[in-house]
């Protein structure tokens, strides 16, 4: 089960780890499944912000 957000519709009263989440604790994912996923989605974004920033130079 997942989410797609064709519009980006995050829920705005929740941040950005509690709308990584959300859709994995509906899905009853294990807690530690969670910060397994939480944390690779992290890293994932901190090499597309690092990609999006070396195209700029």
């Amino acid at each position: 089960m997942g989410f797609i957000f064709q519009d980006y519709n995050l829920i705005e009263t929740l941040n950005i780890k509690e709308n990584i989440i959300l859709p994995l604790s509906l899905a009853n994912v294990p807690p530690h499944e969670i910060e397994k996923r939480l944390k690779m989605v992290v890293e994932s974004l901190v090499y597309i912000e690092a990609i999006i920033h070396t195209k700029r130079r």
